[in-house]
């Protein structure tokens, strides 16, 4: 804040000369103190908060060269003006290089001492205006480079995942594969061998003669065959539900909101739409399917909820999905630090929204439950019509 000419010391030997400047000074709308000895002007300073020293050069103790350079120590940003009837003895560039601001020679006109007051103030302002314009430069200076710094290390890290892709991708396959193999070898691979036994047998006892044990026998085994036609079932609707292209997502939601209460009947899953199946655009319809089975298995495994709700709406130009719960909640710094947000789905469920063009977030509080949204511009789907492409945003840990 710019500091205006306010009190004004005088420090003269001559109590006379002090006299008529402090008159003069205060007539021009100046406050005013003045002292005859330099030691009491410096304890004056001290005390007080002066703007200005109007100061004689010849005096005893301390000549007035030796007072500015006082002064400059209590206080840097006051103004000193050197008053001399010797202006052989001390020149000018010696009362500039002390640290004064100007010299004015006795005798001299009042008016030309206010002139030299007023020109002094406005080269202060001017200074300090400068000087404000150079901190408000220096720190726009410092918060652009902050930026460009924070930016750099964004798109170094978007472009460090966008290499891993491919790698993250076969690393993907090859995980399910995995998945796909151990379902197969643990349900339908032991399924069918215990068919082969039942039929094995029942064959024997056919050729033995016992036509009523084998027929009985078979019949032992259809609830088997039927195990293993809905473990099939299962399977082909974990690749990818027949129901989506056929019925289509909504309808595909209801059938996972049963699904899960069926499995675990002591959580209530509700499902509410607010928009049409016509609104949703085809190729955002599998990974909304995807995040939400993926979520409500992590609910499922780890929430101990008891209320679940699935919301798909259109919100303006976005197509949205919620799912909350009011579990136990999850500590999201902990986990961003360790393996755990991709052993519980959040990283694949992330890279689906933001890989298909939308965004993803996650809200927890421990003890409180969990909230998952992920939403998609709907005008995405005219540039991928028109073939254009869409700059996806970076991923981050989860």
């Amino acid at each position: 804040m710019e500091r205006e000419i306010k009190r004004v010391l005088v420090v003269d030997d001559e109590q006379n000369t002090c006299d008529m400047l402090t008159e003069f000074l205060r007539s021009s709308g100046y406050s005013c103190a003045s002292a005859t000895d330099p030691a009491k002007a410096l304890a004056i300073l001290k005390k007080g908060d002066f703007e200005f020293v109007i100061s004689d050069i010849k005096m005893p103790k301390m000549d007035g060269l030796q007072l500015v350079s006082e002064i400059l120590k209590i206080d840097p940003e006051i103004d000193t003006i050197m008053m001399t009837g010797h202006a052989g003895v001390y020149t000018y560039v010696d009362i500039i290089r002390a640290g004064a601001s100007d010299f004015i020679a006795k005798p001299f006109q009042l008016q030309e001492l206010q002139a030299k007051m007023e020109r002094i103030d406005r080269e202060r302002k001017m200074q300090r205006g400068l000087k404000q314009m150079a901190e408000e430069l220096r720190k726009s200076r410092d918060e652009l480079e902050s930026r460009v710094e924070e930016r750099t290390a964004e798109l170094e890290k978007a472009n460090e995942e966008l290499r891993q892709f491919p790698s993250k991708l076969i690393a993907a396959q090859e995980e399910e594969r995995r998945k796909l193999a151990s379902e197969l070898h643990d349900s339908i691979g032991q399924s069918f061998a215990a068919v082969k036994y039942w039929i094995e047998m029942a064959l024997k006892l056919r050729d033995a003669g016992d036509c009523d044990a084998a027929i009985n026998q078979l019949q032992q085994f259809i609830p088997i065959l039927q195990r293993s036609i809905d473990e099939t079932r299962n399977i082909y609707m974990g690749l990818r539900p027949t129901m989506l292209d056929d019925a289509g997502l909504l309808a595909t939601l209801e059938w996972l909101r049963q699904e899960c209460m069926k499995l675990y009947p002591q959580r209530h899953v509700e499902l509410e739409v607010g928009v049409s199946e016509e609104e949703i655009p085809a190729q955002f319809k599998i990974n909304i399917f995807r995040i939400a089975q993926e979520a409500l298995n992590n609910i499922a495994k780890h929430s101990k909820a008891e209320w679940v709700d699935i919301s798909l709406s259109k919100n303006g130009g976005r197509i949205e999905l919620v799912i909350s719960d009011d579990g136990v909640g999850m500590d999201l710094d902990l986990i961003s630090q360790t393996s755990a947000a991709r052993s519980l789905g959040l990283t694949s469920m992330r890279e689906r929204a933001v890989l298909s063009g939308g965004s993803f977030s996650i809200e927890s509080i421990l003890g409180e439950g969990t909230t998952i949204r992920a939403f998609w511009p709907i005008e995405t789907e005219g540039q991928f019509q028109k073939g254009e492409t869409t700059q996806l945003p970076a991923l981050s840990n989860f």
